[in-house]
Parts: structure tokens; C-alpha cells; sequence
């Protein structure tokens, strides 16, 4: 699935928006021109001299509930403070609403940054929904 990303106009150099890749199977948000493919694997493969800016997530899934567990976000440091992990975590909690899921932030960059900031966006009414939904979910913590 490809999509380009909307919101502050991030991208490398000012170079129009990143597109935001997602393989469901390999559970991995990733963007374009940082990703070159849609090989979860190959997003993963940070070793080689050009990393990838990539999400990573598991799923809890219980009889009831699904879960995205967001796991690690990762952004080359030469990309930092562009909002280039932020459009990921768009990406992501955009999907798992879509699929009516509930998100638990293990990665800090997104529990400790990302969340704060998005809930400032939503207003209180549903900041209290989404608070008494996540009391009843089971933590991969």
C-alpha cells in the first residue's frame, strides 16, 4: 500500500513529501525515497551505509481485541527533525483506527513524543473514549 504522506511538507531537502509504504505481512511502515523497496527485511537491514526510516509493530490478539504494538521507529541521522517519524506514526495509528484496533506505544520516541502531540490534536470527548478503551488492553510490556 502506497500513499503519499500530507501534513507539514516534510521531506529530504525540500523535495516533495515522502510516500509512506506499509507490508503488512512483515509489519513495517516505511517511507519513499528512504525505502527503496517494500522488503520488510530490507527496511529492517540498517547495517548497509543507507538505512532506512521505517516503524515496526507486532500484534496482540486476544478473543476480543487486536492490538498494533508499535515496537521501534527508526530514522537515518542525516533524515532526523524533518517529521519523518512522525509520518510514520501517522501512517500507523491511521491504519490501526481504520482497523478499529487499539495501539500500545512500546517504542519511546512514540509514547514519550508522538503520543503527547497527538492527543493534543483530538479533541477532549475523544481523548475519553480512547482513555477507557486502553485501561482494558493487555500490554506486550
Amino acid at each position: 500500500m502506497k500513499r503519499k504522506a500530507s501534513g507539514d511538507g516534510a521531506g529530504t531537502n525540500g523535495a516533495a513529501p515522502p510516500q509512506i509504504l506499509h507490508d503488512p505481512s512483515a509489519k513495517v511502515f516505511g517511507l519513499l525515497p528512504c525505502a527503496d523497496s517494500m522488503d520488510g527485511n530490507k527496511m529492517r537491514g540498517r547495517s548497509n551505509s543507507v538505512a532506512h526510516c521505517m516503524l515496526e509493530y507486532d500484534l496482540l490478539i486476544t478473543d476480543s481485541r487486536v492490538t498494533m504494538a508499535i515496537t521501534e521507529t527508526f530514522v537515518p541521522p542525516r533524515l532526523r527533525g524533518k517529521g519523518l517519524a512522525s509520518l510514520l506514526c501517522d501512517a500507523a495509528f491511521d491504519y490501526a483506527e481504520s482497523k478499529d484496533w487499539t495501539i500500545d506505544p512500546i517504542c519511546t520516541y512514540v509514547r514519550d513524543n508522538y503520543v503527547p502531540k497527538r492527543l493534543a490534536r483530538v479533541p477532549k470527548a475523544r481523548q475519553t473514549e480512547m482513555k477507557e478503551r486502553e485501561e482494558d488492553v493487555p500490554s506486550l510490556r
